[in-house]
């Protein structure tokens, strides 16, 4: 699979969820990017956060945001 399309203002706002750009130690690493293969099973990106709290709600939001993930086959 290719990675077509991943809404952008989504992981943005997971992040500022999660304490960046504040905390140093938050945001979002993406391990794939556009146009990238992609195998069943592979990270797409992880979230850092500084504490449970912060790290819980960006969770939450991504989960409740349905995210979608459009890969071209």
């Amino acid at each position: 699979f290719e990675l077509a399309q991943f809404q952008t203002l989504v992981q943005a706002l997971a992040a500022r969820l999660a304490g960046a750009p504040k905390d140093q130690g938050a945001g979002i690493y993406l391990y794939k990017h556009l146009r990238e293969k992609v195998k069943k099973g592979e990270k797409l990106f992880t979230v850092y956060a500084d504490n449970k709290q912060k790290m819980s709600y960006a969770l939450h939001y991504l989960k409740e945001s349905k995210a979608y993930l459009f890969l071209l086959i």
